[in-house]
């Protein structure tokens, strides 16, 4: 299940929204066998439900079926399987569960017999039907076994009652042959997935939605947050600031990186210097005459002319 899981995550980060379920009745033979079929109208029901798309998303067949070869079945809020419609707090699906509580009083007490509401949020819901197979599907597309019947087995009956009401808990487990009989596993979540970086169509460029991202530090403060250093090999770093983290004391890249140094074509000036950031330029001499005599001392070369036009020797 928690390959299926991942698959439905990843088909979210490509399309913003959930797939739409199966056709829980169709059989390998059939060309729509595996392909979503989203419930027509706006708006949506508050639920969709039937087998795992694995054509949409991407995963070979086998992983649609359970241990015991019968069809996992895969519910979810009829409003996350549209972009526009889709909403992180938007999950409509009940979980219903047994000695589970998310905060629990003082004075909690284990009670095996007595359900509890654990979400009314869920987004999407997996369910296996275990070794009976009580509302599953077979690969072939027919019922593996009938659904209980109202106040049979009254936890394995909401698992495929066709409603938006589940029920989950590994704690609740029970093969007697009793009201509580119960093998299902059901797996929920009632969060929208989540990563750091998600990979772009070109193939080239990655983003991250998230407001702030740490690498190096479990508490970014800013929207990157880096505790070490930064490479940037064969590239350009864009920044309009530059700052001191202790101090925050700023200076704009633009003074050091701007526009390259060069005097006006026009006129007679020529680059005496730098300063301040910026060109130093000054006239062109049109003095005439000749240079004055200079040589450099024994041991040393000339290096350059001075403004002067005496020779500029080596140290």
């Amino acid at each position: 299940m928690s390959t299926i899981k991942a698959a439905i995550e990843a088909y979210y980060f490509a399309n913003g929204h959930y797939p739409c379920p199966a056709d829980l009745t169709l059989s390998a033979e059939d060309a729509d066998y595996g392909v979503g079929v989203c419930t027509p109208g706006m708006p949506p029901p508050v639920f969709m439900t039937g087998g795992l798309p694995f054509k949409d998303l991407q995963v070979s067949p086998d992983y649609t079926l359970d241990g015991w070869k019968n069809k996992f079945s895969y519910t979810v809020t009829g409003d996350l399987v549209y972009a526009s419609r889709y909403a992180v707090d938007g999950g409509r699906l009940v979980i219903n569960s047994v000695n589970q509580i998310e905060n629990p009083p003082g004075n909690f007490t284990i009670d095996f017999a007595t359900d509890r509401v654990a979400t009314s949020e869920a987004h999407f819901v997996l369910v296996s039907y275990g070794e009976n197979g009580a509302g599953a599907f077979t690969a072939s597309g027919v019922p593996a076994a009938a659904c209980p019947a109202a106040g049979v087995r009254p936890r394995e009956r909401q698992n495929c009652d066709n409603n938006a009401t589940f029920f989950e808990s590994p704690n609740a487990r029970s093969l007697a042959n009793n009201t509580f009989y119960y093998d299902d596993i059901t797996l929920f979540t009632i969060t929208a997935p989540d990563r750091i970086w998600v990979e772009k169509d070109n193939g080239t460029d990655i983003v991250s939605q998230n407001l702030f991202v740490g690498i190096g530090t479990p508490v970014p403060a800013v929207a990157l947050d880096v505790t070490g250093n930064i490479r940037a090999q064969n590239g350009s770093m864009f920044a309009s600031d530059v700052c001191d983290g202790e101090t925050g004391d700023c200076f704009e890249p633009s003074l050091i990186g701007g526009d390259r140094i060069n005097c006006p074509a026009a006129g007679s000036v020529a680059l005496q210097g730098i300063e301040y950031n910026g060109q130093l330029c000054a006239p062109i001499s049109n003095a005439t005459g000749a240079l004055p005599a200079s040589t450099c001392p024994a041991g040393r070369y000339v290096i350059g002319i001075q403004g002067n036009g005496s020779v500029q020797c080596s140290p």
